[in-house]
């Protein structure tokens, strides 16, 4: 009996040791649902999915259901591989319940590619594709249009299920007969050749499209723009174009980038929406590159807008009126790089966010704005007519301002008033930037109030000789409500965090008006100082932040890397 339950006991662990070296030799990446398995073969080039097609019957079907194909000629090594992989991709692969296909390569290509390419686009079509992705990079050869890549007609005749149609470096041959994408949402079109005559048509065929984008079409001087359902609408323009005429009653989003845009020049948005009505539904219009009137603005189209960005725009008259009247349901207004732009005013019971960028020609602002929350700046002081209105508003300031001398009071005091225009101002993030230390400096120097509502403070210079010493009394003396600061002088970065205001000296009568240097030294937490180069002036500042900030609980000091100490 001892016998029997020994030899019993021996046997099951053999089987026992069976089942596990089974279990460690399965293949768990194919017992995952097919989902996950294709996911899993995105990941890899199509020539690794090819080489594990040949694993088993599992990755080969998997393979021949994949639904993504991406042919893309940078990952070859020579147009012989991409050649080679288009073919193996007509010979290995069912292109059924295909997702999407895209193909890039470089321009010329010759009859044969051109061939071989339309095999596979007729092989996808057949496959019910329904995104396609094709981009045709002209390089050096932009001059050479006539020999773009004609799209065959099984595209437009064959594919209705497709949904996404992105094409770039493409020739739209005229002589289509059948123009069928039902289902057809996102069209974009690139540095393509393409006529005035077919642009129409080519959007007629889409009844369900959405999003519409064209980028320097040669071939269109008229670009007549008609559908009921597009909502998204990106333009850049050609030279060539002379006209763009547009009635989408159901424009939401629409973005403009061209050299003229509803001027004196002849070149005109002839028809943007047919009448008022249809116009509340545009949200967001983006216009650059641009020149125009502000009476534009006044067109019933723009009444609704949520959103305005305006970059690299010329202003004719040079004056720029937000209001309720002319935008009552405006939420965001954005401008940057205006050069002609010199009196802004912003009146607005609506507007919540307003940015400012590089408009440096601009010399005079009024901002009344009661449910203001953001305010970026960028660019010099500018002559401000009241202050804010809002104390909820987070200002984020970067002020660039010209060279100014010891002796400039009056350039000082324009920036101090500048900046006490944000008084009541929640929260401000301030950048001073080339010489404007020597304005904090100053600021330091006479009898002023300081700015007790900056937070956070960024001071950008290249000068090396500067003192640091004074450079960081200079800035400490101008809150103490400073979380942050960060100074760059060259390539030296100095970064420091300070302790929180005392909220028992505050409601105890303590006047944040009356802080001073020696608080916010006494308030210094953490700072950081990277690519420390040993100087003279370097050294002094460490030695002075280790016997003044007696609070200080970290100082780190990072040298510089030996690639940069030339």
């Amino acid at each position: 009996m001892v016998c029997k339950r020994r030899k019993g006991n021996e046997n099951n662990r053999i089987q026992e040791t069976k089942e596990e070296k089974d279990e460690t030799s399965a293949d768990r990446l194919s017992s995952l649902p097919d989902h996950l398995n294709h996911h899993v073969l995105s990941l890899l080039s199509i020539e690794d999915v090819w080489s594990m097609s040949l694993l088993s019957k599992r990755w080969n079907m998997l393979f021949t259901t994949f639904p993504i194909i991406d042919l893309n000629e940078d990952n070859y090594p020579s147009r012989e591989k991409f050649v080679e992989a288009l073919q193996l991709c007509l010979v290995r692969r069912q292109m059924v319940h295909l997702q999407k296909l895209s193909v890039q390569m470089t321009f010329p290509s010759n009859g044969e590619i051109d061939q071989l390419i339309d095999k596979v686009l007729d092989e996808a079509t057949k496959g019910n594709v329904q995104a396609l992705d094709l981009r045709f990079s002209n390089g050096k050869y932009r001059s050479c249009w006539n020999t773009l890549y004609v799209l065959p007609e099984v595209i437009f005749s064959h594919c209705s299920s497709m949904k996404s149609f992105e094409v770039v470096g493409i020739n739209f041959g005229y002589s289509y007969k059948v123009l069928n994408l039902p289902f057809l949402r996102t069209l974009s079109i690139k540095n393509a050749l393409i006529g005035d005559e077919f642009l129409p048509k080519l959007i007629n065929a889409c009844p369900s499209l959405e999003n519409l984008s064209l980028m320097r079409c040669l071939g269109l001087k008229i670009a007549k723009i008609h559908h009921n359902k597009i909502s998204y609408f990106l333009v850049k323009c050609n030279r060539l174009l002379e006209k763009i005429e547009i009635d989408l009653p159901n424009l939401q989003r629409f973005f403009y980038k061209g050299p003229y845009l509803m001027n004196r020049a002849g070149v005109l948005v002839a028809s943007m929406v047919g009448n008022e009505h249809e116009a509340t539904k545009l949200d967001t219009v983006s216009l650059k590159h641009s020149r125009l009137e502000f009476k534009a603005f006044q067109d019933p189209y723009f009444k609704y807008l949520g959103t305005l960005i305006l970059s690299d725009i010329e202003i004719v008259d040079g004056s720029f009126w937000c209001t309720n009247a002319f935008f009552p349901h405006l939420v965001s207004l954005e401008l940057k790089c205006c050069k002609t732009l010199r009196k802004l005013h912003v009146i607005s019971s609506t507007v919540k966010c307003l940015v400012i960028c590089n408009c440096k020609y601009m010399d005079y602002w009024k901002i009344v704005c009661t449910n203001l929350l953001v305010l970026e700046y960028e660019g010099p002081v500018v002559k401000f007519s009241r202050p804010l209105t809002s104390n909820k508003v987070e200002v984020k300031l970067s002020l660039t301002t010209r060279f100014i001398h010891s002796h400039d009071i009056l350039e000082l005091h324009r920036t101090r008033d500048f900046l006490q225009m944000f008084s009541p101002a929640g929260d401000m993030t301030m950048t001073l930037i080339h010489d404007c230390e020597e304005c904090v400096m100053m600021l330091k120097e006479i009898a002023e109030l300081p700015l007790n509502y900056v937070k956070h403070l960024e001071v950008k210079t290249d000068e090396v000789s500067i003192n640091l010493i004074d450079l960081f009394q200079g800035i400490l003396s101008i809150s103490v409500r400073f979380g942050t600061l960060l100074v760059h002088v060259d390539s030296l970065q100095i970064k420091l965090k300070l302790w929180d205001v005392d909220k028992k000296k505050a409601s105890s009568g303590y006047n944040m008006q009356q802080a001073n240097y020696e608080y916010a030294l006494q308030s210094l937490q953490n700072v950081w100082i990277t690519n420390f180069g040993g100087s003279d002036e370097e050294i002094k500042l460490v030695d002075y932040v280790l016997k003044k900030a007696i609070n200080l609980e970290c100082i780190s000091v990072s040298p510089i890397a030996a690639d940069q100490e030339n």
